[in-house]
């Protein structure tokens, strides 16, 4: 909460959340929850994340420029979650992870 890049997102995540009212947005203090920030890998701040229907479809560090982001969620919102999920299953049969399935790293 304390940091440039999170003071500049800020205003920014909350235009999107009242655009957005179908969309749940969260915030999670890094600094209190630690266990969630290594969890999925969270190393810089602010870091977006975007699941759907508990998938993890996007993550990057650095404050999102308003048009990016709204770009993402619209796109995460057109896509074909049955086939998201066939795409999911399939890497982990191929792929090993061994830091974990929430880690956010490209493997």
């Amino acid at each position: 909460p304390w940091c440039g890049p999170c003071k500049m997102f800020g205003p920014i995540f909350e235009k999107a959340s009242e655009k957005y009212p179908d969309v749940a947005f969260m915030k999670c203090n890094t600094e209190v929850e630690q266990e969630v920030a290594g969890s999925f890998g969270i190393r810089s701040i602010p870091t977006t994340a975007i699941f759907r229907e508990k998938v993890l479809l996007f993550m990057q560090p650095g404050a999102l420029p308003e048009a990016a982001l709204h770009d993402v969620i619209t796109k995460v919102k057109e896509l074909d979650m049955d086939e998201v999920r066939k795409e999911v299953e399939e890497h982990e049969k191929n792929h090993k992870h061994d830091c974990g399935g929430n880690c956010g790293h490209d493997h």
